[in-house]
C-alpha cells in the first residue's frame, strides 16, 4: 500500500494518473499497471461578523467581517454578500472591492488558499428616521465554487441596536423683578430644560448669552451642575430629566428706555439641533438726582465777595441723562465768575451738567459780591437741579442756604492765595501736586489763618502738608480743612496738596479751588479764591493672554481656548473689545460671554475695564474632522479700547494646538457606581459595583479605570468582567468596542 497527500495548491478538479510498474531480474518481462482516480476540491470557507453594538442616528456602525479557509483544498472563487439592513446606509468598504449597489456589499474575494483568512471592514451610518429601540440584523454570506464540507459557518449576523435620540424643551423667565428692571439695577433669570426625547442626552450645557447691555453678576445650576462664565455644564441626562440654573444679570445704568431679549441655548451631542428660548425685559431709566449747596464765607460785609459751592449728585441706579442745575441770585448780590459749564442767564447761573453717570457727583462753585445794604441784611440764594430721566425722590432736587451780611469792624489783615501745579496735564489714575501760597499783605498780622481746599469730585486727596515758619501748630486734614494759625504781616505760608485723579475720570479737565480766610476783615477779598486748570487724558495699558485647554486636540473634537485681559491703567479702559480671529479647519461653537462671530472672526465686547482688574471669556470651536494628525493651528487674539493704550505690543497674543487624528475615531465612556448595602454597619462588607461603558461612536483602547478607596475601608477583592484589576484598585480594561460595557466588582471591609 502506498499512501501520498494531493497538493492543497490544487486548483482544478478532474482525474489524476497514477503508474506503477514491476520489474525482476529473473523475469525478462516487466508488468505495467495504471490508475486514474477522480479529484475533487473540498474547502471549508466559514465567515465570522462582529459589529457595533448600539448607535445613535447619525453615528457611524462598523461591522467586521472574517473569511477564512479551513481547507483542505484552495477555495475557488469565493463570493462574499453582506447586505446592509434598512434603517442603515452604506458609506464605505474596505479590504476588497466592493462591486454591489446600494446598501449590497458583493466581494469576489477570488481563489483563497487552504488557511488563507481575509478581512473586510464595512461602515454604514444610522440613519435619522429608526425608530429608537429597533435591532437591525446584518447577514453575511461566503461561498466557493470549491466543495464546501461545512455549510453551517457560511453565513454570520451582527445585531445594532439603535438608541434614541435626545430632545430638548427649554424656557426661559424673568423672576426678579416681576415687571420692569431699571437700567443699573439687577435682574434674575431661571432657564429650564428637559430632555423629552426617546434617549440620553450626554455633554449637556446650558449657554445664556447675555445682551450687550447686560453684564453677568453671579450664575448657579440644580443637580450639581458646574457652570463657567455664562455656561453651565450637566453631562449625561436621562430621559424626562430636567435641570435648571439662575442667572443674575446688571442691566448697565447708561442702557436707555426699551427692551433686551436674553437668549439661552441647550447642547448635546446626542441632539443635533440646539434648543433656544428668549426672554424680553422691557428696561426704564430712573436716576435720583439732587443738589445741595453750602455758602463758604458767612457772614460776608457789604461789597465783599461772596462763594457759593454746589454739588449736584446722582445716587441711580440709572444715569441722569441732561441734567441742569439752575441756580436764582439774590436781588441784593452780583455775579462775578462761575466754574466752567455754568453761565449767567437773567438773574440765575446755569451749570449744564448733561449726563450724569451713577452714583457719580459733580461739583462748582459761584462766585458772587454782596451789594453795600444794611448790616443785618439776609442774603437767600435758591438752586434747582432737573433731569429728563425719571427722579424717584423729587424732594432733594432743589436747596436753599442764608447768609447774613454784616459790617466788619476791627482790624484788617489782606489775605492772598495763589494755587499753582508744575505739571501741565495730567492722565486719570495718577497724582496731581498742587502748591498753595498763603500771603498776609497787613497792615495786620492775620490770626486763626484757615484754607480750604475743594477737593474736586474725580479725585481723591493723598496728603495735604502745611509749612507756615509764623506758627507753630498747623495742620490739613484729608477733608481739605487746613489750619495755618498766625500769619504776620509780609509773612508766607504753603501746603503741598497730593490728590490721586480717580482712573474713571471722564472730564476733559479737573479744577481744583482753594480759599483763605482769618479772623480779621479782608479788604480785598476778590484775591481770597484761587483755581487752576488742568487738562487731563486717559491711558490704559491692556495687556491679552491667550491658552489653549486643550492640547493636543483631536479631529472633531471641541477646542476650550481662554482669553485673559489686564488692564494694568493708570485710568480705566473704555470699551474693551476681544478680537478672535479662528484658525483654518475650525468652527465657532460658542462663547461663555456675549460674543458675535461672522466669518471666523469672534468679537467680544467687554465694556469698561477698571485700572487694575481683569476680565476673561472663553471661546469654544470645534476641530475640522478633516484636518491631518500633527497639523499645528494658530490661533490670534488681540484686545483694542477706546482709551489710548502706550504698549502696544501685548495687545496680541498667538496660542498654538497641535490636532491628531484618532485611530478609530473619538470616544465617550462614562461610569455609574452602586453600594451595596446602604447604610453599612462597622465590621460589614461593602460591594461596590462600577460599570463603565463606552457610548462610541469608536472603539476605545487601553481603558484603565481607577478606583481610590477611602479612609476606613480595607480591600478584599477587586474583579473585572474583562482584563485585570490590582491592590490600589486600578482595573486595566483592555479594549471596550462602541456600546461595549465592562462591569467591576470591588469588595471591602468597613473598619
Amino acid at each position: 500500500t502506498i499512501n501520498g497527500r494531493i497538493s492543497a495548491a490544487v486548483t482544478v478538479a478532474g482525474q489524476i494518473s497514477n503508474t506503477a510498474r514491476i520489474t525482476s531480474t529473473q523475469t525478462p518481462v516487466a508488468i505495467t499497471a495504471g490508475i486514474t482516480p477522480s479529484l475533487s476540491l473540498v474547502a471549508d470557507v466559514g465567515v465570522t461578523k462582529q459589529g457595533t453594538a448600539t448607535a445613535y442616528p447619525g453615528n457611524a456602525v462598523v461591522y467586521t467581517l472574517t473569511v477564512r479557509n479551513l481547507g483542505p483544498s484552495i477555495a475557488n472563487n469565493t463570493l462574499l454578500t453582506d447586505v446592509v439592513p434598512s434603517g442603515l446606509t452604506l458609506s464605505a468598504v474596505s479590504g476588497c472591492t466592493n462591486t454591489g449597489s446600494g446598501n449590497q456589499v458583493q466581494c469576489a474575494l477570488g481563489n483563497l488558499a487552504a488557511g488563507a483568512v481575509q478581512t473586510i471592514l464595512v461602515t454604514a451610518t444610522a440613519n435619522s428616521d429608526v425608530y429608537p429601540g429597533s435591532s437591525l440584523e446584518n447577514v453575511v454570506d461566503v461561498t466557493t465554487a470549491s466543495t464546501d464540507n461545512n455549510l453551517l459557518n457560511n453565513r454570520a449576523t451582527a445585531d445594532t441596536t439603535i438608541l434614541g435620540v435626545a430632545n430638548f424643551t427649554i424656557t426661559k423667565r424673568q423672576i426678579a423683578p416681576a415687571g420692569t428692571v431699571n437700567a443699573g439695577e439687577l435682574v434674575t433669570y431661571t432657564v429650564t430644560i428637559t430632555n423629552t426625547g426617546a434617549g440620553l442626552a450626554r455633554s449637556v450645557d446650558i449657554k445664556d448669552a447675555l445682551p450687550a447691555g447686560m453684564t453677568l453678576e453671579r450664575i448657579s445650576a440644580s443637580n450639581s451642575g458646574v457652570c463657567g462664565g455664562t455656561v453651565c455644564q450637566f453631562g449625561t441626562l436621562s430621559i424626562n430629566a430636567t435641570r435648571t440654573i439662575t442667572v443674575v444679570a446688571r442691566v448697565a445704568a447708561n442702557t436707555a428706555a426699551g427692551s433686551l431679549t436674553n437668549t439661552a441655548a441647550v447642547y448635546s451631542i446626542d441632539d443635533p439641533t440646539p434648543d433656544t428660548a428668549t426672554a424680553a425685559t422691557t428696561i426704564a431709566t430712573s436716576a435720583d438726582v439732587s443738589v445741595t449747596k453750602v455758602d463758604l464765607i458767612d457772614p460776608v460785609g457789604p461789597t465783599d465777595d461772596l462763594l457759593y459751592q454746589i454739588v449736584v449728585a446722582n445716587a441711580g441706579p440709572s444715569d441722569a441723562q441732561n441734567v441742569v442745575v439752575t441756580d436764582t441770585l439774590s436781588s441784593n448780590v452780583t455775579f462775578i465768575s462761575a466754574s466752567e459749564g455754568c453761565a449767567l442767564n437773567g438773574t440765575a447761573v446755569v451749570c449744564t451738567v448733561g449726563t450724569l453717570a451713577a452714583n457719580a457727583s459733580a461739583s462748582y462753585l459761584l462766585t458772587v459780591r454782596a451789594g453795600d445794604v444794611a448790616s443785618g441784611t439776609v442774603l437767600t440764594n435758591n438752586v434747582v437741579v432737573t433731569t429728563t430721566t425719571t427722579d424717584p425722590a423729587p424732594s432733594n432736587n432743589s436747596d436753599s442756604t442764608t447768609t447774613t451780611v454784616q459790617q466788619l469792624p476791627g482790624p484788617s489783615a489782606d489775605l492772598s492765595i495763589v494755587k499753582s501745579t508744575s505739571q501741565g496735564s495730567v492722565v486719570a489714575g495718577q497724582r496731581i501736586t498742587y502748591t498753595l501760597t498763603v500771603a498776609n499783605s497787613g497792615p495786620q498780622v492775620a490770626t486763626n489763618v484757615r484754607v480750604l481746599e475743594l477737593i474736586p469730585a474725580g479725585t481723591t486727596a493723598v496728603s495735604l502738608t502745611p509749612n507756615n515758619p509764623d506758627g507753630a501748630d498747623e495742620y490739613c486734614s484729608l477733608g481739605g480743612s487746613c489750619y495755618l494759625g498766625t500769619l504776620t504781616v509780609a509773612g508766607t505760608a504753603t501746603i503741598e496738596v497730593v490728590l490721586l485723579v480717580d482712573a474713571s475720570f471722564s472730564g476733559a479737565s479737573l479744577v481744583n479751588t482753594a480759599q483763605v480766610s482769618a479772623d480779621q476783615r479782608d479788604p480785598v477779598q476778590s484775591n481770597n479764591f484761587d483755581d487752576v486748570t488742568t487738562p487731563v487724558s486717559t491711558s490704559a495699558d491692556l495687556a491679552i493672554a491667550k491658552s489653549d485647554l486643550v492640547d493636543p486636540a483631536y479631529a472633531g473634537q471641541e477646542l476650550l481656548y481662554q482669553i485673559v485681559v489686564t488692564n494694568t491703567g493708570p485710568s480705566d479702559a473704555q470699551n474693551v473689545v476681544i478680537t478672535d480671529t479662528l484658525p483654518s479647519g475650525t468652527a465657532f461653537v460658542g462663547a461663555s460671554v456675549y460674543c458675535t462671530e461672522s466669518a471666523g472672526v469672534v468679537v467680544c465686547r467687554m465694556g469698561e475695564l477698571a485700572s487694575g482688574a481683569k476680565t476673561s471669556v472663553l471661546i469654544q470651536v470645534r476641530a475640522a474632522n478633516s484636518l491631518v494628525s500633527g497639523t499645528v493651528i494658530t490661533n490670534t487674539v488681540r484686545t483694542t479700547s477706546a482709551t489710548s493704550d502706550p504698549v502696544s505690543g501685548n495687545d496680541r497674543f498667538t496660542t498654538t494646538t497641535t490636532v491628531n487624528q484618532t485611530s478609530g475615531g473619538l470616544v465617550d465612556l462614562a461610569i455609574a457606581k452602586s453600594d451595596d448595602p446602604d447604610p453599612v454597619v462597622a465590621g460589614e462588607t461593602l460591594t461596590y459595583t462600577l460599570s463603565v461603558v463606552n457610548n462610541g461612536p469608536a472603539a476605545a483602547d487601553d481603558v484603565a479605570m481607577v478606583d481610590a478607596l477611602p479612609a476606613g475601608l480595607t480591600l478584599v477583592s477587586a474583579t473585572a468582567s474583562q482584563g485585570l484589576c490590582n491592590a490600589g484598585v486600578t482595573c486595566l480594561l483592555g479594549t471596550l468596542n462602541a456600546g461595549a460595557s465592562a462591569t467591576i466588582t470591588i469588595v471591602a471591609t468597613v473598619d
